[in-house]
C-alpha cells in the first residue's frame, strides 16, 4: 500500500501548491512565475542531481527525458495561465480530468488495462465534473458551454493533455528503464530550468524582467517550488 500513500500525499501537496499558486499569480504574470519557479525547483533538486548514477543514463534516455520535460514546460504554462484567470473552484474541477486523460493515453499507447473498479472511479470523476460545471443536470449544452467558452479553460485542457503524455513518458522511463525516481525528478527540473531560460529570452528579452517581476513574491515562489518538487 506504499504506492497508495505516495499517491494521496502527492495529491494533497499538489492541491496545496495550486492554492498558493493562485494567490501568488494575482501579483505576477504567469510566464514570469513559471520561469522563476523552474529555477527555484532546480535548486531544490540539485542534491539528487549530483548524487544520481549518471553511468546508467544513456544518450537516448537523456533525449527522452528532455522531450518529456519540454512537454511538461508547455503544459505548466497552459495550466498556470488558466489558474491565474479562473476561480480555484473552476480549475480544481477541471484538474479532475487529468487522471482520465492519463489513463486513456496509457491504454492507447502502453496497452495498460483498466479494471472495472478503475473504470468506475473514472466514471465518478466524470460525473463529478458534470455536476460541478452545470446548474441544470439535464442540459448538456450548458455544461459544454461552461467548459469551452473561456479561452483559459482551453489553456488548462491543453496543459492537461500534455501532462497526460508526460505521465506516459514518466511511466516508460521509471518503469521500463528503471531510472531512480529522485534522480529522474532532478533531471526533469534541470531541463525545465534550461527550457524556461530559453523561453525567457524569447518572450521576455532575457531574465531581468521575470526576476524583477518575481522579486516581491520570491518567498511564495520558493514555497510552491518546494511543494512541486515534493509532489
Amino acid at each position: 500500500m506504499t504506492w497508495f500513500v505516495y499517491a494521496v500525499l502527492s495529491a494533497f501537496l499538489g492541491s496545496l501548491s495550486a492554492i498558493i499558486e493562485k494567490r501568488t499569480l494575482s501579483h505576477i504574470h504567469a510566464m514570469d512565475f513559471s520561469i522563476v519557479l523552474s529555477f527555484a525547483a532546480a535548486i531544490y533538486s540539485l542534491p539528487f542531481l549530483f548524487a544520481g548514477d549518471w553511468s546508467s543514463i544513456q544518450p537516448f534516455l537523456i533525449a527522452l527525458i528532455f522531450c518529456v520535460s519540454l512537454l511538461a514546460a508547455f503544459a505548466f504554462i497552459g495550466v498556470t495561465r488558466g489558474l491565474r484567470h479562473l476561480d480555484i473552484s473552476t480549475t480544481s474541477s477541471l484538474f479532475l480530468l487529468g487522471p482520465f486523460i492519463t489513463a486513456l493515453l496509457a491504454y492507447l499507447i502502453l496497452g495498460e488495462t483498466l479494471s472495472q473498479l478503475q473504470l468506475s472511479g473514472i466514471a465518478l470523476l466524470a460525473a463529478g465534473i458534470y455536476v460541478l460545471e452545470t446548474k441544470h443536470f439535464f442540459r448538456f449544452s450548458e455544461f459544454w458551454k461552461n467548459m469551452t467558452e473561456s479561452k483559459y479553460t482551453k489553456y488548462i485542457f491543453f496543459g492537461l493533455f500534455l501532462y497526460g503524455f508526460t505521465g506516459v513518458g514518466d511511466r516508460i522511463i521509471l518503469g521500463h528503464y528503471h531510472v531512480d525516481a529522485k534522480f529522474y525528478t532532478a533531471l526533469v527540473q534541470f531541463f525545465l530550468a534550461i527550457q524556461f531560460t530559453l523561453i525567457a529570452f524569447y518572450y521576455r528579452g532575457g531574465l531581468r524582467a521575470p526576476l524583477e517581476s518575481a522579486r516581491r513574491e520570491w518567498k511564495m515562489i520558493f514555497l510552491v517550488a518546494l511543494l512541486t518538487t515534493l509532489y
